[in-house]
């Protein structure tokens, strides 16, 4: 029952605080802009794998987004989510702004 307990006072807080209807509808614009991103790099730099995770990730929490309010650890989810593509994105550019070796 503790944990039961703590996903509802989590649930309230973080819906009160970080999930905020406003703020929800601000990180659904930022992973559909995302989603875009990454299929276009996917389209003209041909990726590969890192890429097409990251559009996956973005597709997943879109989804995940408008279906599963109804879930006590949504918010975990989404946050789990958020730093996924954080790491995501950092090895995009990493991948993508890096110089080509020269032989």
């Amino acid at each position: 029952m503790g944990v039961a307990r703590y996903l509802t006072y989590k649930k309230q807080e973080f819906e009160s605080t970080l999930f905020t209807p406003a703020n929800e509808h601000l990180l659904m614009y930022l992973l559909i802009l995302g989603t875009i991103v990454c299929l276009a790099l996917l389209l003209i730099k041909k990726g590969g794998g890192v890429v097409l995770f990251a559009a996956l990730v973005n597709s997943i929490g879109i989804i995940f987004i408008q279906f599963e309010k109804e879930l006590q650890a949504y918010h975990f989810f989404i946050l789990g989510i958020l730093i996924v593509l954080a790491i995501q994105y950092v090895w995009i550019t990493y991948f993508y702004l890096r110089k080509p070796e020269v032989k």
